[in-house]
């Protein structure tokens, strides 16, 4: 048997309610919940959705919200810091060859191209996420 809160959007096993009780930790608002409501609603959502608590107190399933500004932008942010990332570590290893006149034309070439990336990466403004535009990795 299980139980479902609202106000946590949780279920706790009924075998466990002296424990919660224990640990103050039961939510005043639990009601009985059959199986079927625990196994659809504990098992993983439909796509684009969440288990959210419905009107009459029992999960349902709900639109996961779209991501905030903030969000956006750190998600955005830490995808430049791992393109960076790439575009030091290549071209690091190609300006050896280049330094040391062991570099083919093409790594000379893609050299020269990786550095361009690498600018115009750091150019990338996150605070237009989503809508950024960014540079073609060279190939």
């Amino acid at each position: 048997m299980f139980y479902y809160s609202k106000t946590t959007n949780a279920f706790y096993l009924a075998d466990s309610k002296a424990n919660y009780i224990a640990a103050g930790t039961w939510p005043d608002d639990a009601v009985d919940v059959s199986i079927d409501v625990f196994n659809e609603f504990s098992a993983n959502p439909p796509e684009s959705k969440m288990r959210e608590p419905g009107r009459d107190g029992m999960p349902s399933w709900g639109d996961i919200p779209p991501l905030s500004m903030d969000e956006l932008i750190s998600i955005a942010s830490d995808q430049k810091s791992r393109l960076l990332i790439i575009a030091d570590r290549t071209i690091n290893t190609l300006k050896d060859a280049v330094e040391l006149d062991m570099a083919t034309d093409e790594e000379a070439a893609m050299h020269t191209a990786w550095r361009k990336y690498r600018v115009l990466l750091s150019r990338v403004d996150v605070t237009k996420a989503p809508d950024i535009k960014w540079p073609k990795e060279p190939v």
